[in-house]
């Protein structure tokens, strides 16, 4: 005897359709989620890159960059520029008389990420015989 015919033996065309739209619409949500880490990644890989250089430019100051009131500026190879603003710090009669000058030193590295333009900016006070405040 044969067994009587069931009503569904399979999924029907439109089951199959609707699994499919499903699972692409599962894997373009999870494609933007990934997309979007690594956009996230390569920003910070910016942040950090621009970060060491403004970090090492003002380790430099004073050493093998002059600490000397006026701006320098200019770019790196990969594309990021900088600048350096040093200034006097404090008020202008207590530095007449001191044995040390205070300058402010201002480095700024910006580059640019897709439309916009980014930047870091640190900022730090340091002190030089009186006579090294005279310009560049």
């Amino acid at each position: 005897m044969r067994p009587a015919h069931r009503a569904q033996d399979g999924f029907t065309l439109i089951e199959v359709v609707v699994a499919l739209a499903i699972l692409a619409l599962t894997f373009g949500f999870a494609y933007q989620g990934l997309s979007g880490g690594v956009g996230w990644m390569d920003r910070g890989r910016h942040d950090e890159r621009a970060l060491s250089l403004a970090d090492s430019m003002l380790e430099r100051v004073g050493i093998d960059i002059p600490l000397h009131d006026g701006a320098l500026s200019g770019r790196t190879i990969d594309g990021y520029s900088w600048q350096i603003d040093v200034a006097p710090y404090g008020a202008p009669g207590r530095r007449r008389f001191a044995a040390v000058a205070a300058h402010q030193v201002e480095i700024v590295v910006g580059w640019t990420d897709g439309a916009a333009t980014r930047q870091i900016r640190l900022v730090t006070v340091r002190l030089a015989p009186q006579s090294a405040g005279q310009g560049w």
